[in-house]
Order: C-alpha cells, then sequence, then structure tokens
C-alpha cells in the first residue's frame, strides 16, 4: 500500500507491487492514451505510465458516494 497526502487528507493506494523505486528525469514519451493516466515516460531505461492520482480520487469518491437525496427520490417515484 502506497499511502499518500492528497489536499490535506491522507490516502492509501493498493498496489500489486512495487517493482523499483528511482530517481530520475522523467523523459516523457507519449500523452495518456485512457483515463487516470498523465503520461507514459521513459525512467530507467524502461516504459512507466504516471498516474493522475487527482483524477482517481475523484472517480473513486463518485462510486463510494452515498447517492443524493434528489437520486433517491427519483428512485423511489419510478417505484
Amino acid at each position: 500500500m502506497l499511502v499518500l497526502n492528497q489536499d490535506g487528507q491522507a490516502v492509501g493506494l493498493v498496489v500489486e507491487r512495487i517493482l523499483d523505486i528511482v530517481e530520475d528525469r522523467a523523459d516523457v514519451r507519449s500523452a495518456a492514451t485512457r483515463p487516470s493516466v498523465l503520461y507514459s515516460v521513459v525512467i530507467d531505461e524502461q516504459v512507466t505510465e504516471l498516474l493522475d492520482i487527482p483524477a482517481i480520487l475523484k472517480t473513486a469518491a463518485k462510486v463510494t458516494a452515498p447517492p443524493s437525496e434528489a437520486a433517491m427520490h427519483a428512485a423511489i417515484g419510478a417505484r
């Protein structure tokens, strides 16, 4: 698990494994081609995707957020 600070809030990000930790200059090779990825870069001769953590957290918040009162009223009215 990686723990990071996003807008003053501690957030945990579960990962399968950490392959390596390096300090290197990121050589941007291409813009993102899928959601929640900022760029594809080459770091230490390996292609690496840099994740867009704020976008991932926004998506997670939408998935886990309780339904709004308006949505609950619409669901009840649809019965």
